[in-house]
């Protein structure tokens, strides 16, 4: 808890363990197939009930790989799984937790992301539907790139 009663929760997750193997260099691709995970479905379910049950200000979900840029599938992201993707987006939308924010890293660089989403099938037209996720990713400090990177879901470059 923060000094004023206001609470903060950290969700980490672990996107290894049960991650579908997918092929690396050269062959980088997505898979569309809908088996496709980085959780499995214990960790989808705990993750579920957690994020259900928050009362917490804020909630940090945690994962060693970058969620929201959709345009980097040739690394390693979520965008590699579009369907396990899109059931976290859609699993931090049902579940009404208030102040998510993404915390990711092994990209090396830093960055902060930022796309606007809806409820699968919800009324795009209602803004009150909408919400916008955030994400903050950080690097080791040893890491640098000699050349800016620029992401459509970039805030700062």
């Amino acid at each position: 808890p923060f000094g004023d009663g206001r609470e903060a929760s950290v969700i980490l997750l672990d996107n290894r363990y049960h991650k579908t193997p997918y092929a690396t260099w050269p062959f980088r691709l997505q898979s569309w197939d809908p088996a496709s995970d980085f959780l499995g479905e214990e960790q989808w379910a705990w993750l579920e009930k957690v994020l259900a049950e928050s009362k917490s200000d804020v909630n940090l979900v945690v994962s060693g790989l970058q969620v929201l840029p959709e345009l980097r599938w040739q690394g390693e992201n979520w965008s590699r799984f579009p369907f396990a993707r899109e059931r976290l987006l859609q699993t931090i939308l049902r579940s009404n937790a208030r102040g998510v924010v993404l915390l990711s890293g092994d990209v090396h660089f830093a960055e902060i992301s930022t796309a606007t989403c809806w409820p699968r099938g919800g009324d795009r037209s209602n803004t009150a539907n909408m919400r916008e996720l955030w994400e903050v990713t950080s690097s080791g400090m040893t890491h640098a790139w000699q050349t800016a990177h620029k992401s459509l879901y970039s805030l700062f470059w």
